[in-house]
């Protein structure tokens, strides 16, 4: 089953540098999701699987709704995001960019796998990132 979460919407995500392909509309909404992991605000509707995971870099798993909310809002957000390549096929998303942290430029790739192929709820979330 899953159910939403809302909280307050970021801001529409700058897709001026990224190759998302022609869906501008579905790039933006994956966009927004991917953000909420690297620390910015949750979208307003934000679908989990009640057994989703979400598995990152140096971190243990976090499994389940309301643990997985928890641990986005302990996530700072970047200083600066840019956001290079959106990839959508089938159940599954990438995002990837590069984030700026504390004056260090960051590397990130956020994998949004979903429970079908309307990519309306989120099963697994895999996040990395590094130096870079």
């Amino acid at each position: 089953m899953c159910t939403q979460t809302r909280v307050q919407a970021p801001s529409d995500p700058d897709l001026s540098q990224c190759d998302y392909g022609d869906d501008f509309e579905r790039a933006s909404e994956m966009a927004r999701l991917a953000m909420a992991f690297s620390g910015y605000p949750v979208p307003e509707q934000l679908f989990l699987s009640e057994t989703a995971s979400w598995d990152q870099t140096g971190a243990p798993s976090v499994i389940g709704q309301d643990t997985i909310l928890t641990a986005l809002s302990e996530v700072s957000a970047p200083d600066a995001i840019t956001l290079t390549q959106i990839v959508i096929e089938g159940r599954a998303a990438t995002v990837s960019g590069h984030a700026l942290r504390a004056g260090q430029s960051h590397l990130f790739c956020h994998v949004l796998r979903f429970t079908d192929p309307s990519r309306t709820c989120l099963a697994q979330i895999v996040s990395f990132e590094h130096r870079g």
